[in-house]
């Protein structure tokens, strides 16, 4: 049976659950899935304390209650061009038109996003969210595994025996998630499946670029307003024969790593799809795959040595990268969101 937010028998929306356990409890969620996260996590952490339980199904709680549900459909993915004379003068602010015949970024050309092609998704859902460095943490932390955080300029991995060890915490909790490695990510949306029951996992390039543009829209921005409009930012407005700049209330992407969710999500409810932080994705990477993939569920090519990296800093929302999948050490700008199937 493919999983359908619309069908799923536990969401009963405004009906709080808890459990007589541990201290959890949702508004989303029915008593039943709550007390299955529950369950899961006493079964797989007998040893851990109650507040490490409770901290990590609440972890679970939230992650399945702010999923978006994204209805399947056609689009024309990658680089789906410009006007060659943009009226603004900025490759930050686009507006598509079906004449558009010059690449919306030069960058393009050498990741393949050129190609452009049809593709036809089934529905599934996505994370409002990018992970958060506290959710990762609890994860982390009850599965006994490192802090996924590293001092650079200390040039060491942060221990729990720090001295400022919870000042960190505190400081880096509403921050995206760093990642050490691709499999840390994949392994963080595994353990979410894994307790929840949910088929989480990390979505594949064709969903997250689908999602990004709420559903395949001609938006080179995943912003409230397709445009990314950053702090000291300016425009040209042909009509004036003026540069405008951005008011403090109008901005809506940022050229620094921020909390989570402090920007106007997209049309789709998604938050931060338009961010410094690059996202993993499922998908190995190839420059060419654009040209032979599947056109219905692109999965990536079978075997890589890269994988899919996508957003970042001013790139547009059909914007690809590989990136080795093993890094050196925990990097503050790779992190990630998980999907569900």
């Amino acid at each position: 049976m493919k999983f359908s937010w619309l069908t799923l028998p536990f969401l009963l929306v405004g009906c709080q659950s808890q459990s007589n356990d541990l201290d959890v409890t949702s508004d989303t969620l029915s008593k039943k899935q709550v007390k299955t996260i529950v369950d899961n996590i006493n079964t797989m952490y007998p040893e851990a304390s109650k507040d490490l339980k409770e901290k990590a199904a609440d972890v679970v709680i939230r992650a399945v209650e702010n999923l978006v549900h994204v209805k399947g459909g056609t689009f024309d993915m990658g680089d789906f061009k410009t006007r060659c004379n943009i009226p603004s003068k900025t490759f930050d602010r686009m507006d598509w038109s079906p004449d558009a015949s010059c690449l919306a970024s030069p960058a393009s050309v050498s990741n393949g996003a050129q190609h452009l092609h049809t593709v036809t998704l089934d529905s599934y859902s996505i994370s409002k969210y990018m992970t958060s460095f506290g959710d990762m943490e609890w994860m982390r932390k009850i599965n006994q595994l490192p802090v996924a955080l590293y001092a650079f300029h200390e040039k060491r991995q942060v221990t729990r025996d720090d001295t400022d060890y919870q000042e960190r915490i505190a400081r880096e909790s509403d921050r995206p998630a760093s990642t050490n490695s691709w499999q840390e990510a994949k392994d963080y949306c595994l353990w979410l499946g894994k307790i929840s029951t949910v088929k989480f996992d990390l979505p594949t390039e064709a969903q997250w670029e689908y999602a990004a543009r709420s559903r395949g829209k001609h938006m080179y921005y995943a912003t409230n307003t397709g445009y990314r409009q950053i702090r000291e930012g300016s425009y040209y407005d042909p009509k004036t024969k003026k540069y405008i700049d951005y008011k403090d209330n109008e901005i809506n992407a940022s050229n620094h790593i921020e909390k989570i969710g402090i920007y106007p999500p997209n049309p789709l409810g998604l938050y931060d799809m338009t961010s410094v932080n690059v996202q993993w994705v499922n998908d190995w990477y190839s420059k060419d795959y654009y040209l032979h993939s599947p056109e219905k569920n692109p999965k990536g090519p079978e075997v890589g040595s890269q994988k899919v990296i996508r957003a970042g800093r001013a790139v547009r929302v059909f914007g690809r990268e590989g990136q080795d999948p093993k890094l050196k050490h925990h990097s503050i700008s790779d992190s990630f969101r998980c999907a569900a199937n």
